[in-house]
């Protein structure tokens, strides 16, 4: 099972080597400098590999034995240090106690009960006036009357929000979905000729994303979307042509990161109506 990005790999011919390379077909000598494919190495190798997360798809560089011994002699899928511990505690879990989160097992659950019934004289201690009470005092002493000024809060937001012309209002509902539709078709009828005339390079911040490609496209930031210049949603608000949105002069290929986060865009296209 091969996770890796490389290719090739340069490698020096040593005394140390030397002989595992000329058992496989290489016919070389000490101070030569040979291509080889990752699978290649000897499994002691010191040569460091770019490896892929099977489970979140980021990219790690280790030394290829430590790549050989974590696969178990490329055996098993590769995993990055943060998603073992995850997969191995819903492993454990799920042998336990039937499950990957131990809240939702019934054994949990049952002792919870059985703690609370035995300290509070109820299943869900939320359900105890004693505690009610507290949490209830706690709330008005902090905020006074919470509710009321939770409410307040609300309104002078919603208010805000219609100044400013910021959200999409309950009236408008319909109509951006129709709007957004459209401009999604016309967007699908620009894909081909977007890709066709692309460079390969991040609009935003010009990486080149030729080998992203590879990402699970569902799950990494970093897998090539297109998106909108001028967003749909400004779109809407200006009144601008559907073709004008969803047509090629208003797209662009950037990374599904740069895409959710419009703020961190460097280029910033005027809105003409």
């Amino acid at each position: 099972m091969n996770m890796l990005v490389n290719e090739k790999i340069k490698v020096k011919i040593i005394n140390h080597n030397m002989i595992h390379y000329n058992n496989i077909g290489f016919n070389v000598r000490y101070g030569d400098n040979i291509l080889v494919f990752p699978f290649q190495l000897s499994i002691g190798s010191n040569y460091r590999v770019n490896c892929i997360c099977d489970n979140c798809g980021k990219i790690k560089d280790i030394k290829y034995q430590d790549y050989y011994k974590i696969t178990k002699k490329l055996k098993e899928p590769y995993y990055c240090q943060k998603c073992v511990k995850t997969i191995k505690n819903n492993i454990t879990n799920i042998e336990r106690y039937g499950c990957k989160n131990v809240s939702s097992s019934q054994i949990i659950k049952n002792k919870k009960k059985e703690t609370n019934l035995k300290n509070w004289g109820v299943e869900n201690v939320f359900q105890n006036e004693e505690i009610k009470n507290k949490n209830r005092k706690k709330i008005f002493d902090k905020y006074g009357d919470y509710y009321t000024r939770t409410q307040e809060y609300r309104d002078k937001s919603e208010l805000t929000r219609k100044k400013k012309n910021s959200k999409i209002f309950d009236e408008e509902k319909i109509d951006f979905k129709k709007y957004k539709r459209l401009v999604r078709s016309y967007t699908r009828m620009s894909r081909k000729k977007l890709f066709e005339n692309w460079d390969g390079l991040d609009f935003y911040d010009s990486e080149n994303l030729n080998e992203n490609f590879i990402f699970n496209p569902a799950k990494s930031s970093k897998y090539p979307t297109i998106d909108h210049k001028i967003s749909i949603f400004k779109g809407f608000k200006n009144m601008i042509n559907l073709d004008i949105i969803g047509g090629i002069d208003n797209l662009c290929i950037t990374k599904r990161s740069n895409n959710s986060s419009k703020s961190c865009h460097l280029k910033k296209p005027k809105i003409n109506k």
